[in-house]
């Protein structure tokens, strides 16, 4: 089979999108950051008012999730050429298909390592790309996990490896004070969205199902 990307190949793509589109991806990036040290602050400051506590937890969470979600979904409208932000409104019931599909995928991995860790991370590798189907394309939870299993099928030890290598690279950007993810994750995910849009089109995904905008070319 041949080899469609390789580690250094997405990661240098992902720097290039990146500083041709910094104002964006380091804007979306630095609330997802703020957002989630914010959750661990508001932890430490009202764990001792459980009501309040628990109020401003989940709205809280709510907003870094929906930080989370619009940078792979704007990774994704800058990996296929869309203007960002054009597709965040577009189908708003895929936001509850990826609740549910979040959910379904948690309760695969997790079961999966219980059963000896090598399982859960072959599930992992496997679903990795369920959020980038329902952001993407229009499928519901349950069609989104055949089609990542579809696209991933003879690339996992590939994927395995680029995995590792983000985690690697986001573990050291948490170490610099946090402000190492400013850069990490932007990178990170902009490979991620390339190697996504590859194994897309390798299987014929993207011709067989539509998009929600047209592209910019």
């Amino acid at each position: 089979m041949r080899k469609l990307f390789s580690i250094t190949g997405a990661l240098d793509h992902g720097l290039g999108k990146f500083l041709e589109n910094l104002p964006v991806l380091l804007g979306l990036t630095l609330l997802c950051v703020v957002l989630s040290y914010s959750l661990k602050i508001v932890d430490l400051m009202l764990g001792d008012v459980p009501v309040l506590w628990g109020v401003v937890r989940v709205l809280m969470s709510i907003l870094c999730i929906s930080a989370m979600v619009s940078l792979v979904q704007v990774s994704i409208d800058l990996q296929f050429k869309r203007k960002p932000f054009s597709t965040l409104l577009v189908r708003p019931m895929k936001y509850i298909y990826l609740i549910v599909e979040h959910l379904l995928f948690t309760m695969m991995v997790m079961m999966g390592l219980l059963l000896f860790v090598i399982p859960g991370i072959y599930l992992g590798v496997r679903h990795c790309f369920y959020a980038h189907i329902i952001l993407d394309r229009r499928v519901g939870p349950f069609r989104a996990f055949g089609i990542s299993s579809e696209m991933t099928n003879g690339y996992k030890f590939d994927l395995f490896c680029f995995l590792v290598v983000v985690g690697l690279l986001n573990a050291i950007g948490s170490a610099m004070l946090g402000v190492g993810l400013l850069f990490t994750i932007p990178l990170t995910i902009m490979a991620f969205a390339y190697i996504y849009e590859k194994l897309l089109k390798n299987r014929g995904v993207a011709t067989s199902l539509p998009t929600a905008v047209p592209s910019m070319a």
